[in-house]
């Protein structure tokens, strides 16, 4: 007799970890929690995957754990791990649901779909060639012939929930619509402690459906799905509660096991179709994501990455609070406070990690996982974060003083100022000479060194500002001499470059004279 195949994600090891020595391992559900403190972190190669595995993580331990106060957080906090014995019983009580192959009600699943709507493995993953994606990492094709390992296809299954872009896939009726999912509109914030179990409390934020915290909802009805009484449907519906909303299921999805060559198991097929889905007024804000506002009319939006940019460039979404018209994480908020009443020191220094897409046209055209440090002064000290607005201030305006010579050195190589040159020439040759690029990239590192620097508790903050203006002179005139080499030594050119070498100069003292004496240089 033939066993039904079975892949329990309680035990099964599919989680990957980083061990405190940083060895590396996988683990099921039960041992990443139970032994979280034992843990760095969880990560996977992709960024997506990574998000989805911390809020599936975090839908669990609030299930459990709350906080529904503050107190209760510091309880946790002071403990550093998670009660096994607490885990222990409720895994025993829905290990069922916990199965990514059980026949009634598989993990993140809707079983019972049309087999029609069946596609290779390899739909699962955003980030792969198959369906309407280009290749970015890997080679798999849509020929259905593909095929997954189950603790691959239960991560990336995972991530389906977290970041499925919307657009047209498989329905009951052919092809049908569906919406994005929850993160794909906006960049994931993890604030990053010493250990896993530290990661998890941190950006554990207070949980009480009964008082809307920190999203309506209500204790009898604020379910993870695989605790609700029946699966994902194809339906219009609002969360009922925040860990409702960490597990929602935007694509109902179903893994046909096989078994390969090797008797490994494996899922050889996939159902991706349109699921759950929010009302067209939902906007109730994510409290991993930082938001900005730059009209009032269309109000807030979700910081996210775009095409080219460099997250660091808006490092006061992360450091500066409602600074502006940008605003915290709710998770980072929540710690702004237990860091000015001394539960967690403020000269502790941990990690924001920024996780997120970025996508075109219902294509993926980059993940990115990024990381900056966050010194937790910053969240309890405003001079301090005033010192690190002006520092990115002073950047940015020395950045367009940089690329107003840059165009001004472009026109005067296409026309030699005789007349304007075509849009589209001038942008694209100051596109190829990678001033804007080269600048930026140059000052990433040195930038976190400033976020650390700014913070130190006998910082001399003021001679760091100055520091911090030298800097930006040199990089920007290593940025515009490095395009100089680019350009052919002719008579127009060398006319051009020494016009824009003027603008460069002229402008850099205005920006930067007020914070060092002017220095000889070649401009």
């Amino acid at each position: 007799m033939t066993m039904a195949p079975s892949f329990d994600l309680v035990s099964e090891k599919w989680i990957p970890c980083v061990r405190l020595d940083g060895s590396t391992d996988e683990l099921g559900l039960f041992n990443t929690i139970a032994q979280a403190h034992e843990l760095r972190e969880v990560v996977d190669a992709s960024p997506l995957v990574t998000a989805s595995l911390h809020r599936l993580l975090l839908a669990i331990l609030h299930r459990n754990f709350g906080p529904r106060k503050y107190d209760d957080w510091r309880e946790l906090w002071e403990a550093k791990q998670f009660d096994a014995k607490v885990l222990a019983a409720y895994f025993d009580e829905w290990r069922h649901r916990f199965d990514l192959f059980d026949e009634e009600r598989p993990f993140y699943q809707t079983p019972g779909m049309d087999g029609k709507m069946l596609r290779g493995a390899s739909k699962l993953a955003e980030d792969s060639s198959a369906g309407n994606n280009p290749t970015l990492f890997d080679h798999t094709s849509d020929d259905g012939e593909d095929v997954l390992p189950a603790g691959q296809a239960a991560r990336l299954m995972v991530a389906q929930q977290s970041y499925s872009l919307g657009g047209l896939m498989a329905d009951e009726s052919g092809r049908a619509s569906g919406k994005s999912a929850c993160l794909t509109d906006g960049a994931a914030f993890l604030l990053s402690g010493e250990t896993l179990a530290e990661t998890l409390l941190l950006n554990m934020v207070r949980y009480d459906p009964d008082a809307d915290l920190p999203m309506p909802g209500r204790s009898d009805d604020d379910l993870p799905t695989w605790e609700r009484p029946e699966p994902p449907l194809k339906r219009e519906r609002m969360p009922d509660g925040y860990v409702d909303y960490l597990t929602w299921q935007p694509r109902r999805l179903y893994l046909q096991p096989d078994i390969n060559s090797d008797g490994q198991l494996v899922v050889s097929q996939c159902i991706i179709a349109d699921g759950e889905r929010f009302p067209d007024d939902y906007d109730q804000p994510d409290p991993m994501m930082a938001y900005f506002t730059r009209d009032e009319k269309t109000g807030p939006r979700a910081r996210r990455f775009g095409l080219g940019e460099t997250l660091w460039r808006d490092s006061l979404a992360i450091h500066g609070g409602m600074l502006g018209r940008r605003e915290l994480p709710r998770v980072a908020e929540e710690r702004a406070d237990l860091v000015i009443d001394g539960t967690i020191p403020r000269e502790a220094v941990y990690d924001m990690d920024v996780l997120g897409l970025g996508s075109s046209k219902a294509k993926v055209c980059l993940w990115r996982h990024e990381r900056l440090p966050l010194p937790l002064r910053y969240l309890a000290d405003q001079e301090l974060v005033d010192h690190l607005r002006e520092c990115i201030e002073l950047t940015e305006k020395v950045h367009g003083s940089l690329y107003g010579a840059t165009c001004a050195l472009a026109e005067q190589a296409l026309t030699a100022g005789e007349r304007s040159a075509d849009t589209g020439a001038r942008d694209q040759l100051i596109s190829s000479l990678g001033v804007s690029t080269g600048y930026w990239a140059e000052l990433e590192l040195p930038f976190r060194g400033l976020i650390v620097g700014l913070a130190a508790e006998d910082a001399d903050r003021y001679a760091l500002e100055v520091a911090w203006a030298q800097r930006l002179r040199r990089t920007a005139w290593q940025a515009f001499e490095r395009a100089e080499l680019s350009l052919a030594p002719n008579a127009r050119n060398l006319r051009a470059i020494s016009h824009a070498r003027r603008v460069l100069g002229g402008s850099l003292r205005k920006q930067l004279d007020a914070y060092e004496e002017v220095t000889a240089h070649a401009d």
